[in-house]
């Protein structure tokens, strides 16, 4: 027998997954690695990225010629928020300093190249590049 409300259940219960479906997953939610320069001394530094939902956490690792006066700053994770901007485009916050005091504190604009590459700019104009692990 044919029930209206049970059919506009149905409809309703279909609607919700399919945007549940679409809500699952962040696109930038997982792990990143890849590399920026320093703004004191230009050398190359590796950044490791872990992102689930809109927080996570970033770390430098200076390169090996540099870890031992590298300072407390490096190796450590501190704390990123992650703000869409547009469809492709995102700002990320970190906040070392909430940590340790002296650490950096910055904001970091990404655009999403593909599903498994990032690339983007600090706020003083160096370059960042980061892929999907």
């Amino acid at each position: 027998m044919y029930h209206p409300l049970r059919a506009l259940l149905a409809i309703a219960v279909s609607l919700l997954a399919t945007v549940a479906h679409a809500q699952s997953a962040p696109p930038l939610d997982g792990t990143w690695t890849g590399t920026a320069t320093s703004p004191s001394t230009g050398s190359t530094l590796q950044i490791d990225m872990e992102i689930k939902d809109t927080a996570g956490t970033w770390k430098y690792t200076a390169p090996a010629a540099n870890a031992k006066r590298a300072g407390a700053c490096f190796g450590r994770e501190f704390p990123l928020q992650v703000r869409p901007l547009s469809a492709t485009q995102y700002a990320v916050s970190v906040d070392g300093a909430r940590l340790i005091s002296g650490c950096p504190v910055f904001t970091l604009t990404l655009e999403r190249v593909s599903d498994a590459t990032l690339e983007g700019k600090f706020l003083d104009g160096r370059s960042a590049k980061l892929v999907r692990q």
